[in-house]
């Protein structure tokens, strides 16, 4: 009997020491569940700056866009400006050969002495200063 009682008294040792794992074991479970939540808010807060970042950068990605597009258009302007600079020099060009012309005649007409080519002339010089005027201002506008 003696024998039985010192058995139980040894399992009943055994059974708090059991216990007492068991307790550490729970405590060691929820220091462990805290670890986890803990990781899991740094992972949320992770996947936001990721969003946030994501963000940003389609926000750029339009701000390139629309830069591109601006450039695109700026150099259409200056095709544009290109072109009327050399439709004002053109313009120049002829206004040019024109007041030659007209000089040729006032020149001729002073040979002869007629009024009329001198005339004549002087009609032809006033038009090409016109169209050097216009060429001018072509030239600016572009």
């Amino acid at each position: 009997m003696r024998k039985g009682l010192g058995q139980m008294r040894k399992g009943l040792g055994q059974m708090r020491k059991g216990l007492g794992q068991m307790r550490k074991g729970l405590g060691q479970m929820r220091k462990g569940l805290g670890q986890m939540r803990k990781g899991l808010g740094q992972v949320r807060k992770g996947l936001g700056q990721m969003r946030k970042g994501l963000g940003q950068m389609r926000k750029g990605l339009g701000q390139v866009r629309k830069g591109l597009g601006q450039m695109r258009k700026g150099l259409g302007q200056m095709r544009k400006g290109l072109g009327q600079m050399r439709k004002g020099l053109g313009q120049m060009r002829k206004g040019l050969g024109q007041m030659r012309k007209g000089l040729g005649q006032v020149r001729k007409g002073l040979g002869r002495k007629g009024l009329g080519q001198v005339r004549k002339g002087l009609g032809q010089v006033r038009k090409g200063l016109g169209q050097v005027r216009k060429g001018l201002g072509q030239v600016r506008k572009g």
